[in-house]
C-alpha cells in the first residue's frame, strides 16, 4: 500500500509531464487560430480598403452632392418660374384669340355694311349716269 517515495515521485513527474505536454499542444493550437484569425483580420480589412472608400473621398463626395443638389433647387425654381409663365402667356393668347375672333366677326359685318354701301352706291352712279 505505501510505495515508495522515490516511485511517488516519479509518477507525479510522469502526471506532471503529461499535463505540461498536452497544454504546451493546446497552446500551439491555440496560437494556430491566433495567427488564423489575425491574417483573417488583415484580408477583411485590405478589403475595407478597397471597397469601401476613403473618409476624405466621402466627404468630397458629399459636398459634390450638395453643390449639385443646391444646382438642382435653382434650376427647378427656374424651371418653376417658366411654366408660370407659359401659362400666363398662354392665358393672354386664348384672350387674344378671343378677341381676334370677336374682331373677324365685327370685320365681317363691316365688310357686309362696305358691299352694300358699295352696291348701293354703283347703283346710284348708274342711275345718274
Amino acid at each position: 500500500m505505501y510505495e515508495s517515495e522515490a516511485s511517488r515521485l516519479q509518477r507525479e513527474a510522469d502526471s506532471f509531464t503529461k499535463k505540461y505536454e498536452h497544454e504546451k499542444k493546446r497552446l500551439m493550437i491555440l496560437e494556430d487560430q491566433y495567427k488564423q484569425a489575425v491574417a483573417e483580420l488583415d484580408a477583411k480589412k485590405a478589403h475595407l480598403k478597397v471597397v469601401r472608400p476613403a473618409t476624405a473621398k466621402v466627404k468630397k463626395d458629399t459636398a459634390r452632392a450638395k453643390v449639385l443638389e443646391n444646382q438642382l433647387d435653382k434650376h427647378l425654381k427656374h424651371f418653376n418660374n417658366l411654366q408660370a409663365e407659359n401659362r400666363t402667356l398662354r392665358h393672354q393668347i386664348d384672350v387674344m384669340r378671343k378677341e381676334q375672333n370677336n374682331q373677324d366677326r365685327v370685320n365681317r359685318g363691316y365688310n357686309k355694311d362696305i358691299k352694300v354701301t358699295n352696291d348701293k352706291a354703283r347703283k346710284l352712279n348708274q342711275t345718274t349716269f
